[in-house]
């Protein structure tokens, strides 16, 4: 009986294409299980690299929108202008103008600094004082000395050949102090010499002077003709600290408050 079942079978034979098939099948079905067992680093590598581009996206726009050093104009308006590390100005704030010109120069902002102080010097309010010959005190804050070196270097370059324009460093720790006080740092630096020289003056009294009659209130009490340190006799010519300010020592904390007005 044995032997004749086994001759029925002897001639069933499963075609070679058909057992191709059938290997390729079992093959594949034991390589998905593996994967199923060990699911491995290669599934979540999409999201990991989609993670990878938005932290960096975020990075970038963290630095790109840091500030990093600052620059104020002073006469009467004032302008402060913050900027971050690749010399772009993220923030313009102004004091003592009328509102059309400073919505104006909020287009200042995302230049490199060097645009922003040349066109701040060729129009408006400024460009008027500048024209009546009444002196612009410009101060570069940052609390890193090289940066505020740099920078304040290039501010001399933009106003060079301008009569009555002081350039001078300014201290980087001050500028949130300022914010508070309602001046641009650059004033309120202005103001802490005038205040060691008579310390009645009180910084609501300040908010109300025009750095010219800062300056004049300096050069009366000092019996001198020049204005505070740091904004002496003309342009380019003053490197010194106003106030008492330590060029390069202070530490510009606290500027994102307030820097995008």
């Amino acid at each position: 009986m044995d032997e004749r079942i086994r001759g029925a079978f002897e001639g069933v034979r499963a075609p070679e294409e058909l057992k191709a098939r059938t290997a390729a099948f079992l093959a594949g079905e034991r390589e998905r299980r593996e994967r199923a067992r060990r699911p491995g680093l290669r599934r979540w590598a999409p999201a990991l690299a989609c993670l990878v581009l938005v932290l960096a996206g975020l990075t970038g726009w963290g630095v790109s929108f840091s500030p990093a050093a600052a620059i104020s104009l002073d006469m009467n308006p004032s302008v402060e202008l913050t900027l971050n590390r690749f010399d772009r100005v993220i923030g313009v704030t102004c004091y003592g103008v009328e509102t059309e010109e400073a919505e104006g120069w909020q287009s200042l902002r995302f230049l490199d600094y060097r645009d922003a102080v040349d066109s701040l010097l060729g129009s408006g309010s400024i460009a008027d004082c500048l024209a009546r010959e009444e002196p612009l005190s410009i101060s570069v804050a940052s609390g890193d000395g090289a940066a505020q070196a740099e920078i304040l270097e290039n501010v001399r370059a933009c106003a060079g050949g301008m009569g009555n324009v002081h350039c001078y460093a300014a201290d980087a720790g001050q500028v949130e102090q300022a914010r508070h006080a309602g001046v641009s740092f650059g004033k309120y630096q202005a103001f802490l010499y005038l205040q060691k020289l008579d310390p009645t003056v009180g910084e609501e009294e300040v908010q109300e002077m025009t750095m010219a009659e800062i300056r004049q209130r300096i050069a009366q009490l000092t019996g001198a003709e020049s204005a505070p340190p740091g904004s002496g006799q003309g342009n380019g010519q003053d490197s010194g600290q106003s106030g008492g300010a330590q060029s390069g020592q202070g530490h510009g904390h606290g500027w994102g408050h307030g820097s995008h007005e």
